[in-house]
């Protein structure tokens, strides 16, 4: 999937002029003020090396403050030993979250 937008595995500063641009344009941290309150669950793998945890801790750091009053509908779960993947664990929490949503 990364190769689809021009991204490939390996450390940020390998990436070429092309990759950080789209970064810079996609990058969520520097468009917190576009989420409102929707309801966001980060699910991240301890050990992920395209989306390192660094990055959705500091996304989730930035998005606290503006969820005070409503701080159930911002989550960060971590995955232990985890890549960049998805598990069967992932996917059960996104459902359960989804399901949780709905029922609000």
């Amino acid at each position: 999937m990364p190769e689809l937008f021009g991204l490939r595995r390996e450390p940020l500063e390998n990436l070429d002029m092309y990759a950080r641009d789209f970064m810079k344009e996609y990058d969520p941290i520097s468009r917190v003020d576009r989420f409102g309150l929707i309801a966001l669950l980060l699910l991240n793998g301890e050990k992920d090396d395209l989306v390192p945890l660094e990055c959705a801790s500091s996304l989730y750091e930035a998005l606290k403050p503006l969820y005070e009053d409503a701080p159930y509908r911002l989550r960060l779960e971590v995955y232990p030993d985890t890549g960049h993947d998805h598990t069967p664990e992932m996917e059960a929490e996104s459902i359960g979250s989804f399901e949780e949503r709905l029922l609000e």
